[in-house]
Parts: C-alpha cells; sequence; structure tokens
C-alpha cells in the first residue's frame, strides 16, 4: 500500500500540468518551433489561434494567446454513417478519454459550420475546474471529434471546417454564428478567461510544487496564493475547483509555523473538497491536514489523518493494481 499512496500523492502533483502529446513533437521540439501553423483567427477571449498538424492531414492541435499546450485538439475518425453522433459521444475510446479529464453534463444535439449535425458536451477540468467544451460533428462525410477551453468553441469550428474542406485555408475565416456558438453563448459570457490565462496557472502551479520540493515555502506560499487568486477571479471565488490550489497554499502556510492561519485555510478548503471535480480532492485534504498536524507535532492526530487519507486514495485505486500490496504506508510524503 505504501507505494500507491506515494504513487498516487506524486501523481496527484502533477495532473494539473498535462503535456502536449508525443504527436506535437518532431525530434523533442515542439512542432512551434519549425512550423508556425495556420491561423484559425481569434477565440473568445480575443487571442490569436493557430492551427498545427498532430499525427496526420486530419488531426490537429489549435493553440491560443501565449499558452504553449494546445488550447483544442480536433481528430478525424473515419466515414461518418456508422455509428451515431451521441453514440459516439456517449460511449466509446473518445469518451473515455474525456471522462479521464473532464466531468461533464449530458449530451445535447446541436450544428455547427452550416448546419453540419453535432452533438456537445459541457465540461470542466477535472484538475483547475476550467470549462471546457467536447464535441462530435459530421462534416462532408467524416466524423470529427473535438475538444478544449470553453473560449474556443468557434476555432474549433474553423479547424473542423479546414479539415473537411469546406472553410478555406488560405485566410483567417470568419464564420456566421452556429446553432453551437449560440447554445453555449450564456457559458461564454459567464466565463471570460483565456488560454493564456489557463497556462499562467499552471505554470505558476508548477512553481509552487518546484518551491516546495526546494523547501522554500515562502516561495511557494506567494506561487500557490497568485494561482489561487487567478482561479477565484476566473470562475468564482466560491468555485469548489479552486480546493487544489487552496489546500496547497495552506500547507505552506503551515510549514511555515504560521497555524492559525492555516488552519483557517484548511477550513475553507473543508467546505470545497467534497463538491470538487478532482476525486482525490478530499484524500489529499486530509494527507494535506495530516502535514499540518505533523507541523504541530499533533502525532496521534496526524497518523489518523494519514489513515483517512490512505483508505480515500485506495478507493480511487483498481482493484487489480493493489493486489499483493496490504501494507500500510510507513510515512507520508513530504511534499504535495
Amino acid at each position: 500500500m505504501r507505494s500507491v499512496f506515494a504513487a498516487l500523492a506524486a501523481l496527484s502533483l502533477l495532473s494539473g500540468c498535462t503535456a502536449p502529446p508525443a504527436s506535437d513533437y518532431v525530434a523533442g521540439t515542439p512542432m512551434g518551433a519549425q512550423d508556425q501553423g495556420l491561423s484559425l483567427g481569434t477565440n473568445a477571449g480575443g487571442e490569436q489561434c493557430t492551427q498545427r498538424a498532430a499525427g496526420g492531414a486530419q488531426n490537429a492541435s489549435v493553440y491560443c494567446g501565449s499558452w504553449q499546450e494546445p488550447a483544442a485538439r480536433v481528430h478525424a475518425d473515419g466515414a461518418s454513417g456508422a455509428v451515431s453522433l451521441m453514440q459516439m459521444a456517449t460511449t466509446g475510446a473518445w469518451r473515455d478519454g474525456i471522462e479521464q479529464r473532464f466531468v461533464c453534463d449530458a449530451p445535447t444535439t446541436t450544428s455547427i459550420l452550416n448546419g453540419d449535425p453535432a452533438v456537445i458536451l459541457q465540461c470542466k477540468r477535472r484538475i483547475g475546474g476550467w470549462p471546457q467544451v467536447a464535441l462530435v460533428a459530421s462534416a462532408n462525410g467524416r466524423i470529427y471529434q473535438a475538444d478544449g477551453i470553453l473560449p474556443t468553441l468557434s476555432v474549433i469550428e474553423r479547424s473542423i471546417g479546414v479539415l473537411s474542406g469546406q472553410v478555406s485555408a488560405s485566410a483567417a475565416p470568419a464564420l456566421p454564428p452556429s446553432a453551437a456558438d449560440t447554445q453555449l453563448a450564456s457559458q461564454l459570457a459567464a466565463h471570460a478567461f483565456t488560454a493564456s490565462d489557463v497556462g499562467e496557472y499552471q505554470r505558476l502551479m508548477a512553481v509552487g510544487a518546484r518551491a516546495n520540493l526546494a523547501e522554500n515555502f515562502a516561495a511557494a506560499e506567494i506561487a500557490y496564493r497568485a494561482a489561487l487568486a487567478m482561479q477565484q477571479r476566473l470562475i468564482g471565488k466560491d468555485n469548489p475547483d479552486t480546493v487544489t490550489a487552496l489546500m496547497h497554499l495552506a500547507l505552506q502556510v503551515s510549514d511555515q509555523g504560521r497555524f492559525a492561519e492555516a488552519d483557517a485555510l484548511f477550513k475553507q478548503a473543508e467546505l470545497l473538497a467534497p463538491r470538487a471535480s478532482d476525486k482525490a480532492a478530499t484524500a489529499r485534504l486530509r494527507h494535506y491536514q495530516a502535514l499540518h498536524a505533523l507541523n504541530q507535532h499533533h502525532d496521534d492526530q496526524a497518523l489518523a489523518l494519514l489513515d483517512t487519507a490512505a483508505t480515500g486514495y485506495t478507493a480511487l485505486v483498481p482493484r487489480e493494481s493493489l493486489q499483493g500490496d496490504t501494507q500500510p504506508p510507513s510515512a507520508a510524503p513530504r511534499t504535495p
């Protein structure tokens, strides 16, 4: 059990920062270093977006603003007609991949481009809570599967238009609003953020993690506090998905001996964790509260919290992964 506990703790740190897929690299170099790509115009946040090839002529990654990771991805999945769009949006490998990263509402039918049929899902990231959109569409005889942060909906449509040959690739297209655009208009108005915002949040969380590993808790506090403030401003102060940055911040404050302040932050996290999209949020909160207790030499309280955290982590691990590993953890990892 010790190895499972430590591995999950490490994965919880890394899960908020997703590297570009292997298809976006050539000999270890980001595609952007060699390929300037095709302009798709601007997203809902006013950022310039560029489409770049991603492992095939009918697959694309879309980069927007200053974010160095794809803000959206589009993939062609064969000819249309064999399986209904609703079925593809509900079950299968693509939907399984979406479920691993996002929490989504039930899919609904809509249309994109010039009335091409589509099924759309309103989602949010499990780590960070950023609003996302995913869709399956039929365009010019092919099925396209796509997902991206919410402000990229219009450029996802343009990308599908270019890949399907319905939109000219010679210039940034200006498309009329589609049914999908209208359907998510209120969501776009309520969540005014950009790809660059998401990139900056991930950068701040990574800076905080590195500072924590170096035991520079003051620097980690600054980074996590900035990440939390950004999230609260852009997705809501009481949004449960701010809990990850909040509990990281609380632990850095505790590590500096400001226990009363850390208590108050952990109390806020208690209200958010059970409602967070991240399934591991409550277990991780107990883990960090245990470290907070250890900082105060409350060893019995710390051990009880670690037991609770271990139970929570274990519940998230597939049963077959736990076979033959029944020993309880003898020590908790120090870093978040």
